[in-house]
Order: structure tokens, then C-alpha cells, then sequence
């Protein structure tokens, strides 16, 4: 019979790697919250800039006590203009709701507006999913002076500003951008903000824009190289980050800032947006 002996010193050395790939996998990449810093040529040539602060994917049901807060302060460290959140506030119900109070915290001199998601629907959402949970999303986040726009659009910043165009969830179909762009010229700077980037169909977009997603979260897992390949150039929105889509239109897909469950190379991020 053959007899096995001791782990020999690649074995050992495999499961270091193994043990020291988990503990960044589940503990360290999932909390490292970062700010990415991206500016875009949207102003048409004017001198003054305009800073967005994105986020997107709070997904409150599945974080700590405390968590929110701590997002909240980073944002607000970004001095932001505007800010803006582009949906999944809940995980599965409206239970969870009061857990966002600290969003009333957000310091932004042209406020904070927000678009839903599909988890802002009840679970993962579903085609014309009832609006029972997503009213009561909009309720609590109307009492924290959160603008929520459910296919419309604001004018912001007044002369040299932009048209932001809020766009419904995908997923639970009531997108429609054509209605929420209704009215606005087609020379007016737009910033789009959907959760869903295929909420917004650049072949419907006239004019300067750029468009502002998350529900991805980059894929949570990402192997350089090896995942761009198997997946092919048409899912770099999965991938997120930026993304040119015609020369007109520029696409910002953020990996959102939940915290917990697995990450590899897709750290949860806050998305500082200069507009000039």
C-alpha cells in the first residue's frame, strides 16, 4: 500500500496563497473604498468646472452598522458641487429603509439627486415589477432632501450648466429616455444618470453627454487580461470605468460602493467626475 507522506513545501506554499487569497478576497478588496478621479471635456470650452461626486449600489441590507457614515464622510471630503447616486439603495425590501438616514448628511451646494435600481423595485426587480417598494424608496429618500428623478431632467448650474437626464430602471422596465429628455436641446450639455447603462440608448442621445451607470459592480471578479478576453470588447461596461461610445458621447459605469461579499481588482468606489 502506498503511504503518503507530510505536505511537502509547495503544498504548503499553495495553501498560504490559497488562505492569503481568500482573506483579500472576502475581507480586504470588499472594504478597500477608493475615489477614482476622472474628468471630461463637456462644457463647451467654458472656464469654470463643475465636480460631481457618483456612487452607486449602497445595497444598505447587506452592510455593518456604520458603513453608510463612513461613505457619507468620503463623499463629503470631495467638496462635491453635485452628487449624484445612481440606485440600488435597498437589497430586497423596504424594511431596511431607515438604514439610509445618513444620506441626509450629503453636502452638495446644487444638491443630491438619484435615480432607482432594480433591487429599488424588491428583490432583483422584475419586468413592470409593482411600485409599491419603490415608492416607499422614493418617500424616505425625498425626506433626506434627495432628488429622485424617475424619467425627467433638471437644469443645473444655470448659464454654462448642464441638463441632467434621470432615467428609470432597466430591468423593471420603465426606463423610457425619450421622456426623460423631453425638452432639452439638443446643444445642452447632458449628464445622464441611469443605473443601468442600457437604460440609456446612445442612439437616442443628441449632443454632448455623458452617461453615468453602475449595477455592474465590474464584475466583482476581474483577472487582467484573462476576463477582458473571455468576455470581448462589447462587455466593457461590465468591466466598468470609462468608455467612449460615439464622439459625442463618453460612458463612466462605477463599481459601485457596496461593501462585502467577494472582490477581486474591482474595489468599491466613490467616482469624482470633473465636468469643464
Amino acid at each position: 500500500m502506498k503511504e503518503f507522506g507530510k505536505p511537502g513545501v509547495k503544498a504548503w506554499l499553495f495553501l498560504l496563497f490559497y488562505f492569503m487569497f481568500l482573506i483579500y478576497a472576502l475581507v480586504y478588496e470588499p472594504n478597500n473604498l477608493i475615489v477614482s478621479r476622472n474628468s471630461f471635456d463637456l462644457l463647451d470650452g467654458e472656464s469654470r468646472t463643475i465636480r460631481i461626486v457618483f456612487i452607486s449600489d449602497i445595497h444598505i441590507g447587506l452592510q455593518r452598522d456604520g458603513w453608510l457614515d463612513s461613505v457619507v464622510d468620503r463623499v463629503n471630503e470631495q467638496k462635491p458641487d453635485i452628487v449624484l447616486i445612481g440606485g440600488d439603495f435597498i437589497e430586497a425590501d423596504s424594511s431596511e429603509l431607515e438604514r439610509l438616514a445618513p444620506l441626509a448628511r450629503i453636502d452638495a451646494k446644487n444638491g443630491t439627486y438619484a435615480v432607482l435600481g432594480n433591487h429599488d423595485y424588491g428583490g432583483w426587480g422584475r419586468c413592470r415589477a409593482d411600485n409599491g417598494t419603490a415608492d416607499k424608496v422614493i418617500g424616505k429618500l425625498e425626506s433626506l432632501g434627495i432628488d429622485v428623478l424617475r424619467n425627467e431632467h433638471r437644469v443645473i448650474g444655470g448659464e454654462g450648466g448642464f441638463a441632467l437626464i434621470g432615467v428609470d430602471d432597466d430591468w423593471s422596465c420603465y426606463d423610457d429616455y425619450d421622456a426623460a429628455a423631453a425638452g432639452v436641446r439638443d446643444e445642452l450639455p447632458k449628464v445622464i444618470l441611469a443605473h443601468n447603462l442600457n437604460s440609456a440608448n446612445p442612439a437616442a442621445i443628441h449632443g454632448p453627454s455623458l452617461i453615468l451607470a453602475g449595477h455592474t459592480h465590474c464584475g466583482l471578479i476581474r483577472v487582467p487580461f484573462i476576463t477582458e478576453a473571455a468576455l470581448g470588447p462589447n462587455f466593457g461596461s461590465v468591466l466598468g470605468g470609462r468608455k467612449a461610445l460615439d464622439n459625442d458621447t463618453e460612458a463612466y459605469v462605477t463599481c459601485g460602493v457596496t461593501g462585502g461579499g467577494v472582490r477581486v481588482l474591482t474595489s468599491p468606489e466613490i467616482s469624482v467626475i470633473e465636468l469643464e
